[in-house]
């Protein structure tokens, strides 16, 4: 049955891509890791609570900035893609839009390891990202 063998072929492209997947975002630079990540916990293909509270663990001096850095670009390529005429298309945005998951993950490993980061940054966030009153009411 051919039907048969294409499954058996999916599933074992998903077990590959699972298995590389760790691998592949520890040797990713920081931008592309991140979107890669949020892609793939979108996708199902990787727990990203799980990979951002690890990677923050990981690279406790470096993983704070570079997520900020990730999420307010998302967010302004967000605001500039509601605003275009054409409802989406901005030249010069790169990369698949944050889904409010993908926020929601990266905004509590933000609270979880930024002890010093203001609260008002992270509400900012919240706002920016579209995420609703839930995670606002935690702050």
């Amino acid at each position: 049955m051919p039907g048969c063998s294409v499954n058996y072929v999916v599933q074992d492209i998903d077990g590959m891509l699972r298995h590389a997947l760790p691998q592949v975002l520890a040797a990713s630079p920081v931008p592309f890791g991140l979107e890669l990540a949020s892609s793939a916990g979108s996708s199902g293909l990787l727990n990203l609570d799980a990979w951002l509270a690890d990677y923050s663990n990981r690279e406790s001096m470096t993983a704070v900035p570079a997520i900020l850095r990730y999420l307010m670009e998302k967010t302004a390529a967000a605001e500039a893609a509601a605003g275009a005429p054409d409802g989406g298309a901005v030249a010069g945005v790169r990369g698949v839009p944050l889904t409010a998951d993908a926020a929601r993950a990266f905004l509590k490993v933000l609270q979880a390891s930024a002890q010093g980061l203001p609260v008002e940054l992270l509400r900012e966030l919240q706002v920016r990202s579209c995420i609703g009153s839930s995670l606002v009411a935690e702050l």
